[in-house]
């Protein structure tokens, strides 16, 4: 797996891609990224995967998807990122 260089960051083209992968734990997350190929697609991480938190906004659509529980477990996440034009 790659990683992004912060040292030769460039400013981001709206049209760059974000892909954020939400699991259980590290090995999970790097199952699905496997798993969907996103290396041959030329995604790779943004930064380094890590414990995280989530909070929805009051009545959010999205706890329905996630599950409200969800949102007060801590969960693993890496956000993989490919260019614009690739």
């Amino acid at each position: 797996m790659s990683t992004h260089d912060h040292r030769t960051h460039r400013h981001r083209n709206d049209s760059d891609e974000f892909i954020t992968i939400i699991g259980q734990d590290a090995e999970e997350v790097g199952r699905v990224y496997a798993k969907d190929g996103l290396a041959a697609k030329g995604f790779s991480i943004l930064h380094r995967m890590g414990r995280h938190s989530f909070r929805l906004p009051e009545g959010s659509p999205l706890a329905a998807h996630l599950g409200e529980e969800m949102g007060m477990r801590p969960m693993v996440a890496a956000t993989y990122m490919r260019r614009a034009g690739r």
